[in-house]
């Protein structure tokens, strides 16, 4: 059985996120460079996962019946999958609602999403090199550990490192 016939890996249902339908923003932002490929996974790629922040917001609509319950990040965990032939794949990592406890799919700032994902593919395909960083960041609220579902797996890199 080829890898192209492969069913996708699972994902964890209503806490990860395939980010196949932000592929068209990829495509206009990257000049066709990168096709999408839902197979990929840490098995199946020729770079480990990595993870990127992308900024958006979460909205919960279970917890209240007359008004839905919305918040922004900037740390919406994406894992990136990526193969040497400039294919991709992302997951997108739910956070639980401080209410009433619900994962709840992100919604992600599509221009953000793309400029993050493009310059990691570039940087990882060789078409860029790595850049020093501005220190020009926007302060945020602390990140929420305990309610993103990729600290709780272990792959946001925002989760904090405890001392050995």
């Amino acid at each position: 059985m080829s890898s192209s016939t492969l069913p996708p890996p699972k994902l964890v249902q209503g806490k990860e996120f395939d980010g196949a339908d932000l592929h068209a923003a990829v495509i206009r932002g990257s000049g066709h460079r990168y096709k999408y490929n839902q197979q990929l996974s840490n098995d199946t790629s020729d770079r480990p996962g990595q993870s990127r922040f992308i900024v958006g917001s979460f909205t919960c609509t279970r917890c209240s019946r007359t008004r839905s319950h919305t918040w922004h990040s900037g740390v919406i965990c994406t894992e990136i999958f990526f193969t040497l032939d400039d294919r991709y794949r992302t997951i997108l990592h739910a956070q639980q609602c401080r209410r009433c406890q619900a994962y709840v799919k992100p919604e992600v700032d599509e221009d953000n999403y793309v400029k993050k994902i493009v310059s990691a593919l570039d940087l990882w395909s060789g078409r860029r090199e790595r850049l020093e960083s501005t220190g020009d960041f926007k302060e945020t609220d602390p990140h929420d550990e305990e309610r993103c579902h990729g600290c709780q797996i272990g792959v946001c890199k925002r989760q904090r490192r405890t001392a050995w």
